[in-house]
């Protein structure tokens, strides 16, 4: 049976929190994504709404054109 040592013990934390920033940063760069890929998300959603809101309005025009000539 091998002996635990406080070296080892030692080397054993400092390899726990190693990993620990390791994935903490990894998470941080995981999120930055993210909320790109939600701000680019929501910037879609405005220009779909914008262009449905200019599609109506040439409708109506339309329409109202329409109406005229009959």
């Amino acid at each position: 049976m091998t002996d635990v040592t406080l070296d080892f013990l030692a080397k054993q934390m400092d390899h726990l929190i190693a990993e620990t920033r390791s994935m903490r940063d990894d998470m941080t760069v995981m999120m930055e994504i993210l909320r790109g890929q939600t701000h680019a998300i929501t910037s879609m959603t405005a220009q779909l709404a914008d262009m449905h809101s200019y599609n109506r309005r040439m409708l109506d025009r339309v329409s109202k054109l329409e109406e005229k000539i009959l």
